[in-house]
């Protein structure tokens, strides 16, 4: 990165990383609190005064910012699912006499993976409970895929638990967010890349390990092991070329 753009980058972060709660954005968003920040932005929780909803907005640190946030936004409208966080456009605000774009965003009542991970007992997560945020993916992905978008960028920094009050049967329900705002793309090989960075949440998930280990499959069920290790191969003719497969693959294991 060019010493410009460090500076640029610097001079951004300084001037959305410390909103205080009662700030009024836009004359519409009341800041609540900080919800996040991370190496590539910053989210607010905040109350939209004219719809009386919590929402969540989210600033950049990128100097292309103006360009990304559009097609972030574009991109997100056409995935409107229950394990994707919604997206609602993009708002702006003068802060330190520059324009800043903002995603507004589905507020989520609940955890980013990771952090939920980091707090278990050896960063392992109860098997069934990652079987079935690992299905709320691949639920996500196959809609996302069948309307030929991919996400690019799958991590567990990427998935969202959240705490979903009308589901009495489960503790949290997972979404992806922070889509690519690369537009569309119909490869398998993109697809197939998507679905093998999920299979490694799940092997982390049920591991506490972040870097595979093939060796490691062993301690785990074999509908399992096999299950992430048609998600990982390194072989593209041996890994699930669709999310529907992996979909039906968890619809056929009767015990989950």
């Amino acid at each position: 990165m060019r010493k410009r753009e460090r500076e640029h980058r610097e001079r951004l972060r300084q001037l959305v990383e410390n909103l205080q709660p009662g700030r009024l954005l836009s004359n519409q968003f009341l800041v609540l609190e900080k919800a996040g920040n991370g190496a590539e932005g910053v989210v607010y929780r905040v109350r939209d005064q004219f719809t009386r909803t919590t929402r969540a907005l989210k600033f950049y640190f990128d100097p292309d910012a103006d360009e990304l946030l559009p097609r972030v936004a574009h991109k997100m409208s056409h995935l409107h699912h229950e394990n994707i966080v919604r997206h609602f456009g993009v708002g702006h605000v003068k802060l330190g006499g520059q324009q800043m774009l903002f995603l507004i965003m589905e507020a989520y009542d609940g955890l980013i993976l990771s952090e939920y991970q980091n707090g278990l007992p050896g960063r392992r997560v109860d098997l069934f409970e990652s079987l079935r945020y690992f299905a709320d993916i691949i639920h996500a992905l196959v809609f996302a895929h069948g309307r030929g978008f991919v996400h690019e960028d799958i991590h567990r920094e990427n998935v969202v638990l959240h705490h979903d009050p009308y589901r009495r049967d489960r503790k949290f329900v997972a979404k992806l967010n922070d889509f690519f705002p690369k537009g569309k793309t119909r490869t398998i090989q993109s697809r197939q890349a998507d679905i093998r960075e999920a299979g490694y949440i799940l092997y982390e998930m049920l591991t506490g390990r972040a870097e595979y280990e093939a060796r490691r499959l062993r301690s785990l069920p074999p509908e399992c092991a096999e299950l992430i290790r048609r998600c990982v191969h390194r072989d593209l003719s041996r890994r699930y070329d669709d999310a529907r497969k992996v979909h039906d693959k968890l619809r056929g294991m009767q015990w989950l």
